[in-house]
């Protein structure tokens, strides 16, 4: 029978049952299909423009390829069992390509610290809210760190909030980076280790 090609081009030759025996699809399709999606999908890319020049390495097109690739990175189980996710923008700065080498797992804690919200945080650099009830220093340092929300104190300039955020946002990624040294792989160990927070985040 002829096979419907995910989103144009993906080929779903995996060899077993995609099913798993039940009415639900095995953890792997998901996750290959969530990255077709996000680096094929208009649709997507235009209710997720940070997505918008996503790419994803021709040879996973093939679900068998991408399940051979992904199946040796660490993290794997964790991602089949504990919802761990696949990234594609620690190990690269400004990675918008989907593969083997470009790609590691990571927990949701390090993930979700990851992400630069771009498209939202408006006129500021991240970490910095304007308070206008404080006129000669209307710039606030703000992070979020283990869920919880710390004020850095108010300055004069966006610039001078924005560094003291930067120092304790990158203090915080090696913080967490050591929490998860023996369970991380040792590229995102190490990406973590020598992030950069930029001003253009």
């Amino acid at each position: 029978s002829r096979r419907t090609l995910a989103y144009g081009v993906g080929i779903n030759d995996w060899y077993t049952n995609i099913s798993n025996g039940s009415s639900k699809h095995i953890p792997e399709y998901k996750m290959w299909l969530r990255v077709l999606e996000r680096s094929l999908s208009e649709k997507w890319k235009v209710s997720h423009p940070t997505y918008k020049d996503t790419t994803v390495d021709p040879r996973w097109y093939s679900m068998t390829a991408f399940i051979e690739d992904v199946s040796t990175l660490v993290g794997y189980e964790q991602a089949i069992n504990d919802s761990w996710h696949l990234d594609k923008d620690l190990l690269v700065k400004g990675n918008k390509l989907y593969s083997k080498d470009t790609c590691c797992f990571l927990p949701i804690e390090i993930n979700s610290l990851m992400v630069m919200h771009r498209s939202s945080r408006g006129a500021y650099p991240s970490g910095v809210h304007f308070r206008k009830r404080q006129p000669k220093r209307p710039y606030c340092a703000v992070i979020c760190s283990g869920g919880i929300i710390k004020t850095l104190g108010n300055y004069a300039t966006p610039e001078e909030a924005f560094y003291v955020y930067k120092e304790a946002k990158e203090a915080y990624i090696k913080e967490v980076a050591n929490k998860w040294k023996d369970q991380i792989d040792v590229r995102a160990y190490e990406a973590l280790m020598n992030w950069v927070v930029d001003i253009t985040d």
